[in-house]
């Protein structure tokens, strides 16, 4: 799909990804996966790190920048799915959370 003329680049982008390691870290200190908070975060620093450099300017084909572009959009549908997972999480906790002491006082009833 790619010419070898913008394989180097796109490594270069592969290898800053993973260097922002956006939705999970492999660092000693902060190992795992990460919030959408975070995550935001991470993406943002990749971004801001791919403009520093000017990888999307040395692109050579036409098709390299849309295809870096559905790249980003890829993610940010990726953070919205974690933030809608942590929400649903939190949500999950709270209605357990009420059910206890429904179940506590049903027990009692018997």
């Amino acid at each position: 799909m790619f010419h070898k003329t913008d394989m180097y680049r796109w490594r270069e982008l592969i290898d800053v990804y993973l260097q922002a390691g956006v939705f999970f870290s492999t660092h000693e200190i902060d190992h795992g996966s990460r919030s959408h908070a975070a995550a935001a975060r991470q993406l943002q620093w990749f971004q801001s790190e791919v403009t520093r450099r000017g990888l999307i300017d040395l692109f050579k084909l036409p098709a390299s920048r849309p295809t870096f572009d559905r790249f980003i959009a890829i993610n940010v549908t990726l953070l919205k799915n974690l933030k809608f997972q942590e929400i649903n999480k939190k949500a999950i906790t709270k209605i357990l959370k009420s059910m206890v002491p429904l179940s506590m006082h049903a027990i009692e009833l018997y």
